[in-house]
């Protein structure tokens, strides 16, 4: 990895990002599969619930940091995604200016990699909770729902994010 800048095909970036959230969505589930194998699985969730709320709020605050910066107002429309371009495959299902979004995440990546594994559903569930975390954090007049979840056998996930 050199510092020359060259420009890779858009299929070879869409392979680096899928092969980079499939790590993270590996590193999660041996993290969470050994917490709760040693600790048991009712102090082994709450630790992992605790790491993704971390997790959420670090995410939702340098969000928040770069709307004040752009001296906007910390709106539904105004959160800028953390998500990259490539990877998850979301549609806007509604959307009320500055007030409410909804969209149907219809490819996620983690999710396959999870249920390709047999994961405890349960247990890849509670990864999930960044996104109420750091909505949270960036606005806690913010409510971020999982109307529908994959991991709960739906066919896509559905997130409503809408001002209280």
């Amino acid at each position: 990895m050199g510092n020359d800048k060259k420009m890779i095909p858009e299929e070879k970036a869409r392979q680096n990002v899928e092969t980079m959230i499939k790590r993270c969505g590996m590193i999660y589930r041996h993290f969470a599969e050994t917490l709760v194998d040693e600790l048991g699985e009712e102090k082994g969730k709450e630790l992992i619930a605790k790491a993704i709320e971390r997790y959420g709020k670090e995410t939702g605050e340098k969000v928040k940091e770069e709307v004040i910066n752009q001296g906007k107002e910390r709106t539904v429309t105004n959160y800028l995604s953390d998500l990259p371009e490539y990877g998850w495959e979301a549609q806007e299902v509604e959307r009320k200016e500055g007030e409410k979004q909804v969209f149907d995440i219809v490819r996620c990546p983690l999710a396959e990699y999870w249920q390709e594994k047999e994961m405890d559903p349960q247990l890849a569930r509670l990864y999930c909770g960044i996104d109420q975390a750091k909505y949270r954090a960036y606005n806690p007049e913010i409510k971020c729902d999982h109307a529908k979840n994959m991991l709960d056998g739906d066919d896509r996930c559905r997130l409503v994010i809408e001002k209280d």
